[in-house]
Parts: C-alpha cells; sequence; structure tokens
C-alpha cells in the first residue's frame, strides 16, 4: 500500500511545471581539448575556436554562414595574439587571403584565389585606408 503512495505522489508531480524539462538553450557551446565550437538554435555550428598552443588565446578563429559553410577564418600565425592572416570563402570556398604588413591586426594585402585554388593577383593597400590601391598579376 505505501508503494502505490508513492507512485500516486510521483505521478501527480509529473504535472508540475517546474519538474519539466528546460527548454534548450538559444546557444550551445562545446569545448573539447584545444576547440570551441558555437552551435546556434537551429543545431548549426556558428564558430570554431583554435587555441594550439594552449596559451587561452585563440590561434585561429573560423565563422560559418546560415548555410552552415565557410564564411571567414581568423588565423594568428605567429602566436603573438594578433591576427595576421584572413581567409575569405564564398560557398565554402577559398577565394581570398588577406595578410597584414604593416599595422597589426588590419590586412593590407590580398591574394585573390582562382577556382583552381592559385592566386590569380595580389592587391595591395599602400595607404592603410582599407581599399585596393594597386595589383599586379
Amino acid at each position: 500500500m505505501a508503494g502505490g503512495v508513492v507512485l500516486a505522489a510521483l505521478a501527480s508531480g509529473c504535472g508540475d511545471p517546474t519538474l519539466r524539462k528546460s527548454p534548450r538553450p538559444p546557444y550551445l557551446l562545446v569545448a573539447k581539448g584545444p576547440y570551441q565550437s558555437l552551435y546556434g538554435p537551429d543545431g548549426r555550428i556558428q564558430r570554431l575556436v583554435y587555441d594550439g598552443n594552449g596559451d587561452g588565446t585563440a590561434d585561429a578563429v573560423i565563422l560559418y554562414g546560415p548555410d552552415g559553410k565557410v564564411h571567414e577564418a581568423q588565423v594568428d600565425t605567429d602566436f603573438d595574439k594578433v591576427v595576421d592572416r584572413w581567409e575569405y570563402f564564398d560557398d565554402g570556398v577559398l577565394v581570398r587571403l588577406g595578410f597584414t604588413r604593416y599595422k597589426p591586426g588590419v590586412p593590407d594585402y590580398w591574394d585573390v584565389i582562382g577556382p583552381d585554388g592559385a592566386p590569380t593577383r595580389r592587391e595591395y593597400d599602400d595607404d592603410g585606408d582599407g581599399k585596393v590601391d594597386r595589383s599586379e598579376p
């Protein structure tokens, strides 16, 4: 008889809103080793962060578009905590690489990538205004 009372109490508690499963969070952050990924409410990846040298600062940040394809990557190639390489993608395909020569954290020359994956031309921003001043094949 006592077992029936416990079952009845448990069954009556099932309608209690405090015992219901909480809604899914709008974003999900997953960390594993040097990787950290952020997923949106739709379950698609939005950002992937990589800390290869374990100093607590991202060495690479990869951003994804709403379609789940890579949109842009920002990389610190010399581990000085400043981005010095930018990768731009169109429909998940690499189309442009940016680099910095003068001002840390700002691209001032770019390699335009052709359909075969090879650079087709280099563009330069010589005066630091963010616009291409000259290009060469």
